[in-house]
């Protein structure tokens, strides 16, 4: 099922009947989603950025269990959404039903945010939203045959030192080279 979540608060995944036999993981995953989203540190540059946006705009953010990154990065949109003049945060959780009807491989789909234009309903843009160097890190390790919970491990060692900062400016960059386009 595709399950929306329909505030960050939601994130207690128990409570929406979507943990299952991973209930142990998503508590946990919700507990480090509380504490980044209370101590996260958005660089001057990039709220800037964002605190001009004044197009309406629907960010839809798509996460799945297998991407505990996105409790990484689920707080630095909500962030930027609250530094936007009009946009509206929508979470989706993918389970594994869904993510094998749309031939997706759970294990590397990457975190993904569709933005539309509220005004007119347009899609403007697709971000998958894993930095290069964890992307290049991630297959490295799949390459190498490591198990899921050495990449797990990796990832959240990556995501703590990293505090947020590549995926901003991925997003920053993402958004300036759409809105040079237009």
């Amino acid at each position: 099922m595709l399950h929306e979540l329909h505030q960050s608060a939601d994130l207690d995944f128990a409570k929406n009947g979507i943990a299952g036999q991973h209930a142990a993981e998503f508590v946990l995953l919700s507990q480090k989603y509380k504490a980044l989203s209370q101590h996260l540190q958005l660089q001057q540059k990039v709220y800037n950025f964002f605190s001009e946006l004044k197009t309406p705009m629907l960010w839809q953010f798509y996460l799945h269990r297998w991407q505990l990154e996105s409790i990484y990065i689920l707080p630095i949109i909500e962030a930027l959404a609250s530094a936007a003049d009009d946009v509206e945060v929508r979470i989706f959780y993918i389970d594994e039903t869904v993510a094998s009807s749309m031939m997706i491989d759970a294990q590397t789909f990457a975190p993904m945010l569709l933005v539309t234009d509220t005004n007119d309903r347009e899609l403007n843009q697709m971000i998958l939203l894993r930095p290069k160097a964890m992307e290049e890190m991630v297959l490295k390790m799949k390459h190498e045959n490591k198990a899921a919970d050495a990449i797990k491990e990796m990832m959240h060692s990556w995501y703590e030192k990293d505090q947020g900062q590549s995926v901003q400016t991925q997003l920053l960059e993402a958004f300036k080279q759409k809105e040079a386009i237009v």
